[in-house]
């Protein structure tokens, strides 16, 4: 039984299923939310309008800069599919669970630390935020974005840079389409240029900063145009947004500014999820980011709770689910572990920092904390990174049974906190919805 275990854990497929099965359980047993809010509104602007005419009159009232691909991706994906909620609910998921194989994939290509991968993928798999995402329809083009950067990231890094001048205007197209899908990713360009500069430095300081010069640049000009056009488009709803809300009172600032917002906090509410974005009155914003951090542990703590005894008000399905949560655990203690030394750790540590940082950062321009939930599925990759970065420095390298107790059980904390979380808000969902 133990070899069988073993076995299966050390292959790199299992690290791909099983957290693509942890995040489709829910809606697998339990069925799918159905549809609400602006999945309503979609419908009935594509009826009245048709399809391209949505799509022109989106472009019209809010610039040919503010998502249009993202725009059309998501009209379409609602005509092919909108007629049943369970297709267009599996769709959205599948697409998901397409960012998480890739992303296990990508970081299994270049690093070739089994641990190290599992429990990136996982932890975005699971990360809490994420769910209002995939499970807001609406949202859907934010995901295809981040499935499509991953990939993108992943086989740019792989090249090392070394790139001709087709292949260099290719990537800058791509990274262009991506740019006019969902504008968050624009900051992960400085996390291209330095992979690229990582993959390359064994070879020399010289050779990392020359090789991937070319690739940079492109990519750099390509982002840099996209958001000077994105700034002066006039009717940009982010900028006009960003404008209204510093300009209001601090009791008023965090004031939710669109419907998608504002329907996703209702959800979380119902599961005592308390990152919210009602008004605070703060005295400034770090006094509003420790609210913000106090609310989210009270999230962590309610959801866990609330998760918990959904699970168990579900009887014969519930008991499966919390088996398959189990499972997985027990099978991360079979993992080998490849040690991280200090270096590399950093590297990890470094790199998850600016993804983060990166991503998060067009939400810093508002005077006051505000971070809509369902925005911080970007993010989520990059604190994965961070913690098993973080994980790997403080671990001891010279006792190899305190190291691979101290990850494990992270590994294992981390996977049944976070699937806690996962049906706590998948079943205040479907509550709020009922």
């Amino acid at each position: 039984m133990t070899d069988w275990l073993r076995k299966i854990a050390n292959t790199p497929i299992t690290w791909m299923f099983i957290p693509s099965l942890m995040v489709a359980l829910p809606m697998l047993f339990f069925g799918n939310p159905g549809f609400y809010g602006d999945d309503l509104h979609f419908f009935q602007g594509i009826d009245k309008v048709g399809t391209w005419g949505y799509i022109w009159g989106w472009m019209s009232n809010y610039g040919a800069v503010y998502r249009p691909v993202g725009i059309t991706v998501e009209t379409l994906l609602y005509v092919i599919f909108g007629g049943r909620s369970f297709l267009i609910y599996w769709v959205s998921m599948m697409i998901y669970i397409g960012a998480v194989c890739i992303l296990f994939s990508q970081l299994w290509q270049l690093t070739r630390n089994l641990f190290v991968s599992a429990f990136v993928a996982m932890f975005f798999a699971l990360f809490p935020f994420n769910s209002t995402a995939f499970l807001q329809l609406s949202s859907m083009y934010m995901v295809v974005a981040c499935l499509l950067t991953i990939q993108m990231i992943g086989v740019v890094a792989q090249t090392r840079g070394v790139l001709n001048v087709g292949q260099t205007f290719a990537w800058g197209v791509a990274w262009l389409l991506l740019l006019l899908t969902y504008e968050q990713i624009a900051g992960l360009v400085s996390v291209i240029c330095l992979l690229l500069f990582l993959v390359n430095v064994r070879e020399g300081f010289q050779v990392a900063c020359q090789r991937p010069l070319a690739p940079c640049i492109s990519l750099c000009l390509v982002t840099i145009l996209f958001m000077v056009m994105y700034m002066i488009t006039p009717n940009n709803p982010k900028i006009v947004s960003l404008k209204t809300i510093n300009q209001k009172d601090s009791e008023v600032m965090t004031k939710s500014f669109s419907k998608n917002e504002q329907e996703s906090d209702q959800i979380i509410n119902a599961v005592s999820v308390a990152v919210d974005n009602s008004s605070m009155k703060s005295v400034g914003r770090y006094s509003a980011i420790l609210s913000r951090v106090s609310k989210v542990f009270g999230f962590f703590i309610d959801g866990v709770g609330y998760g918990w005894s959904s699970l168990m008000q579900q009887g014969a399905l519930g008991m499966v689910a919390v088996f398959t949560i189990l499972f997985a655990a027990t099978l991360v203690f079979f993992i080998p572990i490849t040690p991280l030394d200090r270096g590399l750790a950093s590297v990890f540590i470094l790199l998850g920092f600016v993804w983060s940082l990166s991503t998060i950062a067009p939400f810093l321009l508002y005077k006051a904390v505000h971070i809509p939930p369902y925005t911080l599925l970007l993010p989520g990759i990059g604190v994965g990174v961070m913690v098993i970065g973080f994980l790997g420095m403080i671990c001891p390298a010279k006792n190899i049974r305190v190291r691979a107790t101290v990850l494990k059980s992270s590994f294992v904390s981390i996977m049944l906190i976070f699937s806690l979380l996962q049906y706590g808000y998948f079943f205040g969902l479907r509550e709020e919805l009922s």
